[in-house]
């Protein structure tokens, strides 16, 4: 097997998760309360994507889990054998992901102030105002604010996690044992938070170090005299588990309601909430690790999806605030029909696809370049 220099595969996925979120964040059309989610099936395509606008969040898990697997396997030993500095690596992660976040703050905040002035209360979110925009800013919000209701404002609180996380992983390679016990020591430490006190750090740091642990673990399957046996069984129970997922929830069965007894209920309650997390998207990213492992790249003519997927979670908000302005200004309200429409949508995400990809070839790469320049004296590798 040939060493694997960028898992293409894994690309697609993150920008289709990006796509999942903003899919699922159709719902600010109908933030005035008009829409619920017995109204799905009005929506475009509501009957095929409805557990898309239903569990679409979701993706924001598969997200960190996918941001843990691809920064322990580029980072983790650098770090640990200290062939990259902490400012060095603080300058490629600020180079990456600061440029669209503060113009996406800056954009969002001067919407929100047009749209107070009009309708006298912000659009989308709750919390407009100068302290969140200050922790905004400095890419705190999930660290000052650890309930996820409280952190959401302006354009995102994702990014204040994924900064959080960053420096955790930094930290725990360069001090402690780079092992999977380890990772799942921090996975079980941050799932324990984010249940107890509904912390968006938490959520992130349970799902990020539960990506680095699948990353371990394929390192040890590639390595395996039996690879590709157990690339088969992996991609087989992988399949088998999302059909039965897809069905599932297709069904409309609420399992824990058939529990007789109010303990049963209870764990099967935490079952169908966890069941994605623990283990869909896991055996996801690890099927698709070892199949591009195993036949070559795996997805590169469409791996563009994956470049553009910062550009398209980021961009995604602002856009809706464009959109929901000038329709208001033609006499269109929220929940108005034309966002049920399969034509609207689809121009929607045409257009996001679109700047999203002038966003990340001439104004993230451009950027991060000059600031990788300005900020690092030394050469060092970029990600993927």
């Amino acid at each position: 097997m040939r060493p694997v220099e960028r898992f293409y595969s894994l690309d697609v996925l993150r920008g289709l998760a990006a796509l999942c979120v903003v899919l699922w964040h159709w719902q600010f059309f109908f933030s005035n309360d008009s829409f619920d989610a017995g109204m799905v099936h009005t929506l475009p395509l509501g009957h095929l994507l409805e557990m898309f606008y239903l569990k679409g969040w979701r993706a924001v898990d598969l997200f960190f889990g996918l941001s843990g697997f691809v920064f322990y396997w580029l980072y983790s030993q650098q770090i640990a054998e200290r062939r990259i500095s902490g400012l060095s690596f603080a300058a490629l992660r600020f180079s990456r992901l600061y440029p669209l976040h503060l113009a996406t703050l800056l954009f969002v905040g001067a919407m929100e102030l047009v749209l107070i002035g009009e309708e006298g209360a912000p659009v989308g979110v709750e919390h407009i105002d100068l302290p969140h925009f200050m922790v905004q800013l400095f890419l705190m919000s999930t660290w000052v604010y650890w309930r996820i209701d409280d952190a959401m404002s302006f354009n995102d609180w994702s990014v204040s996690v994924e900064t959080f996380l960053y420096t955790v992983l930094f930290l725990s390679c360069r001090f402690l044992p780079v092992r999977m016990l380890t990772l799942a020591g921090l996975s079980a430490l941050g799932f324990f938070i984010g249940q107890k006190v509904e912390s968006a750090l938490g959520r992130g740091m349970g799902s990020f170090f539960l990506g680095g642990c699948v990353y371990f673990l394929y390192c040890a399957i590639a390595r395996s005299p039996q690879f590709m046996r157990w690339t088969v069984w992996t991609v087989a129970w992988t399949v088998s588990l999302w059909i039965f997922t897809l069905a599932y929830f297709s069904s409309g069965v609420d399992l824990a309601a058939l529990a007789s007894q109010p303990r049963l209920h209870f764990i099967l309650e935490r079952v169908v909430v966890a069941w994605p997390v623990l283990v869909l998207f896991p055996l996801t990213i690890l099927s698709l690790a070892l199949c591009e492992t195993a036949r070559g790249s795996l997805g590169k003519r469409i791996s563009f999806i994956g470049d553009v997927s910062y550009a398209a979670y980021m961009l995604g908000f602002p856009l809706q605030l464009v959109f929901y302005f000038v329709l208001k200004h033609v006499g269109l309200g929220m929940g108005a029909q034309i966002y049920r429409s399969g034509g609207f949508m689809l121009a929607f995400f045409a257009l996001l696809i679109w700047l999203s990809l002038l966003s990340h070839r001439h104004f993230e790469m451009p950027l991060q370049k000059i600031l990788r320049r300005a900020l690092t004296r030394r050469r060092a590798p970029a990600p993927t």
